[in-house]
């Protein structure tokens, strides 16, 4: 695998590991809407289920990013489009959200931008 495949890998588990800590964050603040009571009881709790499961889901992503055996010869280009297809594969068969993969594909997306402007124009 390229460096610059390696450097994405490492840079999109830092953005996964954002995303949790973002849907924390979310559960907190409608901790302070329940207390405020703009929010009920129910409605957090619903809301809370599914923003723990989205965190798992991510989580259990990034594991199978981690251990997923990409080709050592890959650029970024293909390295990128091998996590894309192995998070529409683990969403399906880890019946995920499908929420999941637009995140993921965001931050893709981002980092691809990031890490394609510092290249030099052919």
């Amino acid at each position: 695998m390229s460096r610059s495949a390696r450097h994405f890998l490492d840079l999109l588990d830092v953005e996964l590991e954002d995303i949790c800590a973002d849907l924390r964050e979310m559960e907190e603040l409608m901790r302070t809407r329940i207390a405020a009571s703009d929010l009920t009881e129910y409605v957090f709790q619903e809301n809370s289920a599914l923003l723990e499961f989205e965190i798992a889901c991510i989580s259990r992503l990034r594991i199978a990013i981690r251990d997923h055996a990409f080709e050592t010869a890959q650029d970024l280009d293909a390295t990128a489009a091998e996590v894309i297809q192995l998070c529409t594969h683990e969403t399906r068969r880890m019946q995920m959200p499908p929420s999941i993969c637009l995140l993921v594909g965001r931050r893709i997306r981002k980092l691809m931008q990031f890490l394609n402007a510092g290249e030099p124009a052919d």
